[in-house]
């Protein structure tokens, strides 16, 4: 039996996460999550314009939240 698991990337904003994580999650048959854009899902706004609104660290706060909240499996 083939185990599951998932792939994550990480790095610096900007630097080909999302082009590179889409590509490879296609040549691996795998599943492809973006957290930049469940974050602005929970948001109901940008990235930008939560934090100008409410500060870096409440903006950091809903990224770990965010990021603590998926389930999945055979992703990237």
């Amino acid at each position: 039996m083939k185990s599951k698991s998932n792939m994550v990337l990480i790095g610096m904003p900007a630097s080909g996460k999302s082009t590179v994580g889409v590509q490879l999650a296609k040549w691996l048959s795998m599943g492809f999550i973006d957290t930049d854009l469940l974050v602005q899902a929970r948001a109901g706004e940008s990235m930008q314009a939560f934090q100008n609104q409410n500060g870096l660290d409440d903006y950091r706060k809903l990224e770990a939240d965010t990021a603590r909240s998926v389930v999945c499996e055979n992703c990237v």
